[in-house]
């Protein structure tokens, strides 16, 4: 979305978009044809690039992932924000939620994300075993968009895109879901990238996009 007021340009997106535009521009998704970028945060933001082009849906709604239903096909009566989020992505995915439900495991109430890292780095079984549950799932809704999109590059952003072992784990999910999946679907197994800009993609993607809006206007003069 493109604005200008008071001779001042304005250029407006998703942050998801942003980040995946960061990407394409000059960071881990370069030179690629199709790819998605997934960003997690409190929530799930998520982008696609299909065959040179960043998708924007019908309404410009393409990538509001955080409410895609992976539980029951009905959230359990009566609804409420509680009961509806027990089966929506972001609940399981979004990362404040899981680090707040670590701590809880472990009688931890203050536990943040980089002590929690440090102790699935250190093999606590507990820890280790609730993050091999949240890759799980990551891994799971993944196949599923290859499935659906036979897309090779998923990039993952956000500010837990800094923990190697998250993209490393996920990778090796893909390949063991991949395995499950063989008997009845030969489907390539993506390949999971690290986003170069992590936590900031969407703030470079920002810069990209009024970058590429104000050399339009320019007619193409730097």
């Amino acid at each position: 979305v493109r604005r200008q007021s008071e001779g001042v340009s304005v250029s407006l997106d998703k942050d998801s978009n942003a980040a995946l535009l960061a990407e394409l521009t000059s960071g881990c998704l370069q030179g690629v044809k199709s790819a998605i970028a997934i960003i997690l945060g409190t929530a799930i933001g998520m982008a696609f690039y299909l065959n040179g082009k960043i998708y924007y849906g019908d309404h410009y709604y393409a990538g509001e992932a955080s409410t895609t239903m992976i539980g029951a096909p009905r959230p359990a009566a009566p609804l409420s924000v509680q009961s509806i989020s027990q089966i929506i992505w972001s609940n399981y995915n979004g990362v404040p939620g899981f680090v707040h439900r670590v701590g809880k495991a472990i009688g931890r109430e203050d536990l943040g994300g980089h002590e929690m890292f440090s102790m699935i780095g250190a093999g606590d079984q507990t820890v280790c075993a609730m993050f091999e549950e949240y890759c799980d799932i990551l891994a799971s809704q993944i196949m599923n968009l290859t499935l659906f999109l036979d897309i090779d590059h998923i990039a993952i952003g956000g500010g837990v895109s800094d923990q190697r072992i998250l993209i490393e784990k996920v990778q090796d999910k893909l390949a063991e879901a991949n395995s499950y999946l063989r008997p009845s679907a030969n489907a390539p197994t993506p390949k999971v990238l690290q986003c170069k800009y992590r936590n900031d993609a969407n703030l470079y993607g920002a810069f990209y996009s009024l970058q590429k809006q104000l050399k339009e206007e320019r007619g193409g003069a730097r």
